[in-house]
């Protein structure tokens, strides 16, 4: 009895160590193979933890990695990408996004034929003030201004008006 009891436990032992996935899912699905936890829904999303930025920083050696979702401040989502021992919170943003907007305060290690501002199709380039049409480029190259009613020179040596 005893060897059957001691069968049945290294089974056991063995069964239990081979598969260690999760799936959370409402259709009895097995986890993808390369995720050690597999969350599926169709009709709920993930919650992240949700704190102020005082408690984020009150987590005590926060794993490399770990992400909270902060409710003040600058609310989004951070990542520690630092150590435990030296955590470095980080906000998420989509970097590969933002590197294709032009800054206001101008741009640093452009190359003229491939960063520009304008349009890569055949359509009219608009410049607004106030959500108002002042100025157009046009795709044959003609820069049309739209004033308020004062005389507008372009090229040089043009004068006042």
């Amino acid at each position: 009895m005893k060897k059957i009891g001691i069968l049945l436990s290294i089974v056991l032992l063995i069964s239990a160590s081979g598969y260690a996935q999760v799936a959370i899912n409402t259709d009895g699905s097995q986890p993808d193979n390369s995720a050690m936890l597999d969350v599926k829904s169709t009709t709920g999303g993930m919650l992240i933890p949700r704190m102020t930025q005082s408690q984020r920083n009150a987590i005590s050696s926060p794993a490399t990695g770990l992400l909270i979702f902060q409710t003040d401040n600058t609310p989004g989502y951070y990542y520690n990408s630092g150590t435990a021992a030296s955590p470095n919170w980080v906000r998420i943003t989509d970097t590969s996004e933002l590197s294709n907007y032009w800054k206001t305060g101008g741009n640093a290690g452009t190359t003229p034929w491939i960063n520009f501002i304008g349009t890569t199709d055949a359509k009219d380039l608009d410049i607004r003030t106030n959500n108002t049409l002042r100025t157009r480029i046009t795709q044959k190259g003609q820069i049309e201004v739209f004033n308020t009613g004062r005389s507008v020179f372009i090229g040089e040596g043009a004068g006042d008006a």
